[in-house]
């Protein structure tokens, strides 16, 4: 079973580019590579490369965001919206529960009816309550992280997963590919970016946090064939 693409959250992934076209990230990927003769890259691994590009894409520029002060007031107003419409909502239901204590002729034409829309909305922001609070965690995790790199996340991946590679050239070249058919690089100069995949990864190392070396990185493959 191949991984899983996380949902995006309606509202903090609203800065994020669209994702990539799964066929054309494949074709333009598969393509490139095979003309510097790589020709191993199975449909699983093209697959994957395609996840983890698409989910660095986004999450890079969800962070960039989240990291200016416009960006976290954003998340504020948003959970203060919806806490004061949720207030709102249940003072409503509390004044329609008195009147229909009343048991007027009124009850059958507007008070069940209005009690109905007003349990479906206290719904509706009871779902957009847990998306500010999932919201706000994951903007939370992306602002104590480290920068988020494309090249590096795939980089990663290839090193753990992906061992036909045998060299770093071979996998800049992976990487690369990735990051033109994702669209964050211009594809007039695809023969360039090869060359400066080195000095990338090089900087994405530097600003990365400390790992604990004792824990083992998890392989994409292995936890797909345990899990198929």
């Amino acid at each position: 079973m191949a991984r899983k693409l996380h949902p995006r959250l309606p509202y903090l992934y609203r800065y994020a580019p669209p994702t990539p076209d799964e066929e054309q990230f494949r074709r333009e990927v598969r393509d490139y590579v095979e003309r510097q003769h790589i020709t191993y890259l199975d449909d699983d691994i093209i697959y994957d490369l395609f996840l983890i590009t698409s989910e660095a894409v986004s999450n890079k520029s969800v962070q960039k965001r989240q990291r200016t002060s416009a960006g976290r007031d954003d998340l504020k107003v948003l959970s203060r919206l919806v806490t004061m419409l949720q207030k709102h909502v249940d003072e409503s239901l509390r004044v329609l529960a008195k009147y229909r204590k009343r048991k007027l002729p009124v009850s059958g034409i507007l008070i069940r009816p209005l009690r109905r829309e007003f349990l479906q909305l206290r719904r509706l922001l009871a779902r957009a309550a847990f998306d500010c609070r999932v919201d706000a965690e994951l903007a939370k995790n992306l602002q104590k992280s480290s920068p988020i790199d494309v090249a590096q996340e795939v980089n990663d991946y290839l090193k753990v997963d992906v061992l036909e590679l045998k060299t770093q050239n071979e996998r800049n070249i992976v990487i690369a590919a990735c990051v033109l058919a994702s669209g964050v690089h211009s594809k007039k100069e695809p023969d360039d970016l090869v060359s400066r995949i080195p000095m990338q990864l090089s900087r994405a190392a530097k600003r990365a946090k400390p790992i604990d070396k004792s824990v083992e990185r998890a392989s994409v493959r292995r936890k797909r064939r345990n899990s198929s």
